[in-house]
């Protein structure tokens, strides 16, 4: 009877593995799906407010005016501020200096600035850091590229969106797998009767 309980565990456990591992990796390519979706979708969302703030400061650079003297940028940045979703606003020069910038209140520690702000093209510009994203718009006047708009967001926000989402999940493949050892195991002797 050891032997047969022995048996019996081993089957068990077994049959717990392959659908544990099935489903452990249909999850984790539904992860990266998510993820790609996701990060796809705040990136886009930061290019609006980003762009928000690139169409409002062009209009007066486009003017002949020099970008330092352009007032406004905080009550331009303020609403964008106020949630979580962006760390930092800062607007740079033709030589990558920071002209205008705009926090956090919660004064996150933030990423150095992507090397692009140097040599701003003619398209924006999205950068993967490990901690941030940081989302670079030029700036135009008439004539020439003048600076940038960076708009820098914190990476975990789509990382905890995500593992919030797909947390849960896990236990359900746990008891799943538990579930299908224990009606193989269970059903065993039906199987084993039947020509079926």
């Amino acid at each position: 009877t050891n032997g047969k309980i022995v048996r019996w565990l081993v089957e068990g456990v077994t049959m717990f593995v392959v659908a544990a591992a099935s489903l452990l990796l249909l999850l984790y390519v539904g992860f990266g799906a998510g993820k790609r979706t996701y990060e796809l979708m705040h990136i886009e969302k930061l290019t609006a407010q980003g762009l928000y703030v690139q169409n409002s400061i062009e209009k007066f650079v486009r003017d002949g005016l020099p970008l330092k003297q352009y007032a406004g940028f905080s009550t331009l940045a303020a609403p964008i501020l106020e949630g979580d979703e962006v760390d930092a606003l800062v607007v740079y020069d033709q030589k990558g200096n920071a002209v205008f910038s705009a926090i956090h209140k919660k004064k996150p520690v933030l990423p150095e600035p992507p090397p692009t702000v140097k040599e701003v093209g003619e398209a924006l510009k999205v950068h993967h850091g490990i901690s941030h994203y940081q989302v670079v718009l030029p700036l135009r006047s008439r004539f020439e590229t003048v600076g940038s708009v960076v708009v820098v967001s914190p990476a975990s926000l789509v990382t905890k969106r995500l593992r919030d989402s797909f947390l849960p999940l896990l236990f359900i493949v746990g008891a799943l797998s538990t579930l299908f050892a224990i009606l193989v195991l269970v059903a065993k002797p039906y199987f084993a009767g039947s020509k079926k």
